[in-house]
């Protein structure tokens, strides 16, 4: 019955999208011109125009005070965006949402610009950032000293962006969704193409877009969460043709070749990118070889998450603190290209896709100290791990605008991976010393097709239409040479066996939504409904092989053959009201959750289940360049494929894992206080916020081993939660006079969880603290430095809750960074860094120490640069790092590439 009345809501939504509402008509809208030090701007020029066409509907002139007052004609139809101009200053402008910013003063900041007039300059002082409403705007020059190679590297720089240790790129807490150039998308949530291969000196200025909006029907109407950069080209890059080309080779036997090319021809455009490297640099950002079946950012259609990550899988290898390029031997293959062309005034099309492929080499030893109720043992291991990666995807993004109130999108997205460890382990503990080698790979293809139709009758409503079609086929695979698995499988008489563990997983979602937008008075809402329909297929099984013979194991523990189906109904409401300063958006999706999943010596298990996943998201502007919101929200999560398997599947060399097979419903519920302070004409800039976050019912894992140097974990649902409060923050402060920048960033974490040993409940609480400081000079002299310094303390104490029995474990890493610039004439730039890094557990205590330098000469007027580059001049070999587990703690020995230079030859044109 269900089925039928959602399927008469969907059609009744498709002949809906055909009429035409009325909304209010608006009659006047009033406001200011002022510069950045909020004096007025008279006689400013104040335009209305239609957003379809840019037709000019309505024109006026501010008065003395920068006042003005414009009308607008009865019986409009279209969004409208508003434009104040000033000689001498840079344009603004805003989209107007009816009911909505008609009944406030509208504002209009415009900054200073440089004019020439009969070769005399007259200019106004560049802000190294300035804020209006949604975008903050950041002018590089004032950031760089001239040695950033890439894009992130001057991103690090920017008050309010952090990018972290594999790439990912946050501003005010929150990761982007893309990086945009000059408003045109390239390479979509793949923006780490961007930002680790475009040279930071094509780039004048960055700007971040809070609540990004990309279909330009749904402005001015729709609320988006979305944050984004667009990076503004520099002036003398403005060409048909412009790019970078760079070409280095170093010792021992280093090379590196990349280049960055893009055609802005009319309404064309085309970007190229390329890199191929063995100095440790990972152009991609450390793939994570977990492809979504939903790449979806729509709450409603993103219903396929599973609790866990598939069992077999690859994790990277990383250092905290310690740059990739020192430790990672690599031999790296990336090219990717993106096109967008618009086909007529009707069709833009965009189309991106890129191929990588690496051989990484890491050598690190491993000891493990595991803490169990009755009784502690330890294990030594050294790894030479060979990681190979083979990666591809490929995107479409069609657009077609069927008329000024109606467009239709297609887009299609193809990925595949291939990634490879080859693992060589000797292995040390106190009953026995073997050689293990092990081969971990996956195959994993996935397939997206999604159809978005929308119409907007009038300004005040748009009716959203969307289909999602994806399949997923993952088979990781893991192969182990041991002799300790003789107990576990029986197999004595071989000499050389070869464990062989497969598993098979098979995904398909469809999902049709539709959603009405509409906005009335003072509020701006949605509603909405979809259908999803997921199902997915395991299998898994073991294989022994000793050189020719392949024998399958035959015991029904260690085989799994899951079915799983599930199909969710959900309905949402969400409106978003303004009054004045303060904003409220309020959402209330409810679904219904219908699944069912069959194991093969299992039987079978259904689920029906009626949820809620409400969100409260309020903001309250201060003053002119404050704003404080807060947030809340609760998420359910059912049980996936990957938490339904109940039979044991090998992970690797000494852990099985295996799972309850039983539904789980895990309720995840956070809140958010954020705190903004934003004053481009006083250089500061200062960002605070907290966070708490509440998971109940999660999945407990068990350790218990019943056959030597094998783990066995069991991962079950439990009735507990688990609790964590973090609190983090930036202030960051320019001095004009002395040209100097200085920053602060502190943290605290604390979390209290649960985890079971030996079918012991045990807490586990963890606290965390942090804070990083830097100073920054920016003289016009030859010389100038920046100091860094960093700490992270960690502790964590474990205590069982029947016993009184308790372990600690503590471990901070601390971080301290001076680098000097020196620049004793115009072409030559030479920059000198030292950094000091602490790891201290409660054992042990460890530091390094690296020198780093670079020298650039670069001619004035010139298109050409050389730089002589060298890493780890001291030639440290080894760092020693601490980390915490439930029951276990580690501490691994990395190995780190001796010192090398590489010399590089840059153009750009």
């Amino acid at each position: 019955m269900k089925n039928y009345f959602l399927r008469g809501v969907l059609i009744f939504f498709f002949f809906y999208a055909t009429n035409s509402l009325h909304g209010q008509q608006i009659q006047e809208i009033s406001g200011y011109v002022r510069d950045w030090e909020g004096n007025g701007l008279p006689n400013s020029n104040v335009i209305l125009k239609k957003i379809s066409d840019s037709t000019i509907v309505s024109f006026t002139i501010a008065n003395k005070d920068g006042f003005f007052r414009i009308k607008i004609p009865a019986g409009l139809t279209d969004s409208l965006i508003i434009t104040a101009t000033h000689i001498n200053y840079a344009k603004s402008e805003k989209v107007l949402k009816f009911g909505v910013d008609f009944k406030e003063l509208l504002i209009f900041y415009l900054e200073k610009e440089a004019t020439t007039l009969k070769e005399v300059i007259v200019s106004a002082k560049r802000l190294p950032f300035k804020a209006s409403n949604d975008t903050t705007v950041y002018n590089l020059s004032s950031y760089s000293d001239g040695t950033e190679r890439k894009l992130e590297d001057i991103l690090k720089k920017l008050p309010g962006i952090k990018v972290s240790e594999t790439g990912a790129i946050t501003f005010k807490g929150k990761e982007i969704d893309k990086i945009m150039i000059e408003g045109d998308d390239f390479f979509s949530q793949n923006y780490k193409l961007l930002s680790k291969n475009v040279p930071a000196l094509l780039i004048e200025q960055v700007e971040a877009i809070e609540n990004y909006n990309d279909e330009y029907l749904l402005k001015g109407i729709q609320n988006s969460n979305k944050v984004v950069l667009n990076l503004k080209i520099g002036k003398q890059f403005s060409a048909s043709l412009f790019g970078n080309i760079e070409a280095g080779v170093g010792d021992p036997k280093l090379f590196n070749l990349n280049s960055s090319v893009f055609s802005f021809l009319n309404k064309l455009k085309i970007g190229a990118l390329t890199n191929f490297n063995n100095t440790g640099f990972d152009p991609m950002g450390n793939t994570k070889y977990t492809l979504s079946i939903n790449p979806n950012d729509n709450k409603l259609l993103n219903q396929n998450a599973e609790l866990t990550p598939p069992p077999i899988r690859m994790n990277i290898i990383g250092v905290p603190g310690i740059q990739l390029e020192k430790y990672n031997r690599n031999n790296s293959h990336m090219a990717a290209i993106q096109v967008s062309l618009p086909m007529g005034t009707k069709i833009k099309s965009g189309l991106y896709g890129y191929w990588y492929k690496d051989n990484s080499l890491f050598s690190l030893e491993n000891f493990y100290n595991y803490n169990l109720p009755d009784s502690t043992f330890n294990i030594q291991e050294q790894m030479a791990n060979n990681r190979r990666i083979l990666n591809g995807a490929i995107n479409w993004n069609l657009l077609y605008r069927i008329n000024e109130k109606s467009s239709l999108r297609y887009i299609f997205s193809y990925s595949s991976e291939l990634p490879s460890y080859y693992n060589k382990y000797q292995i040390q503990n106190p009953n026995t010393s073997e050689l293990t080698n092990t081969i971990v790979q996956d195959n994993s293809r996935l397939y997206t097709n999604k159809f978005t139709y929308i119409n907007r009758p009038d300004s005040n409503g748009a009716i959203i239409l969307e289909a999602l079609l994806s399949a997923k086929n993952t088979k990781p695979q893991n192969y182990i040479s041991s002799n300790r698995f003789d107990d576990v499988f029986g197999i004595y008489n071989l000499s050389e066996p070869i464990v062989q563990q497969e598993l098979n997983t098979v995904e398909k979602a469809y999902t049709l939504s539709a959603k009405w937008i509409g906005t009335k008075g003072v509020h701006s809402y949605e509603i909405s409904m979809s259908q999803n329909w997921y199902s997915a297929q395991l299998n898994s099984g073991v294989k022994i092989s000793d050189k020719q013979i392949i024998e399958p194991i035959n015991d029904s523990r260690w085989k799994n053959a899951v079915h799983y189906n599930k199909s969710v109904v959900s309905f949402a409401f969400q409106d978003m009201i303004k009054l004045g300063r303060l904003g409220v958006n309020f959402k209330v999706p409810i679904r219904m959750l219908t699944a069912e999943a069959d194991s093969n010596n299992l039987g079978s298990i259904k689920l029906r289940k009626l949820v809620a996943d409400p969100s409260l998201n309020a903001s309250y502007l201060l003053g002119r360049y404050s704003k404080l919101s807060i947030d809340m929200s609760l998420e359910n999560t059912v049980s996936g494929i990957f938490d339904m398997y109940g039979g044991y599947i090998l992970i690797d060399y000494r852990n099985v894992f295996s799972k309850t097979f039983s539904w789980n419903l895990n309720k995840v519920f956070q809140s958010n206080l954020n705190y903004s302070y934003v004053n481009s004409t006083k250089y500061f800039f200062l960002y605070l916020k907290a966070n708490y976050t509440r998971q109940s019912n999660p999945y407990l894992s068990n350790f218990y081993s019943f056959v030597p140097n094998i783990n066995f974990i069991n991962s079950f649902p439990f009735i507990a939660s688990s609790h964590i409060t973090s609190f983090s923050g930036e202030v960051s402060k320019y001095l004009p006079f002395f040209k100097i920048r200085l920053g602060f960033e502190p943290s605290l974490m604390f979390s209290k969880s649960n985890f079971s040993i030996d079918s012991s409940l045990w807490d586990g609480t963890t606290i965390g603290t942090g804070f990083r400081a830097y100073c920054i000079t920016g003289f016009d002299k030859w010389f100038n430095l920046s100091i860094e310094a960093s700490v992270n303390p960690m502790k964590q104490i474990n205590s069982i809750h029947s016993a009184p029995v308790t372990s600690s474990f503590k471990n901070s890493i601390g971080k301290s960074k001076l680098g000097i610039k020196l620049r004793p004439y115009k072409e030559i730039t030479a920059n000198i860094s030292g950094e000091y890094l602490k790891w201290k557990g409660t054992d042990i205590t460890n530091d390094a120490f690296f020198f780093d330098a670079q020298i650039n000469f670069s001619p004035v007027k010139k298109r050409y640069s050389f730089e002589l580059k060298g890493i780890n001049l001291l030639n440290s070999k080894k760092i020693l790092q601490n980390s915490l587990g439930t029951y276990v703690q580690s501490s691994t020995l990395y190995a780190i590439n001796p010192r090398f230079l590489i010399f590089t030859f840059a153009y750009s044109f």
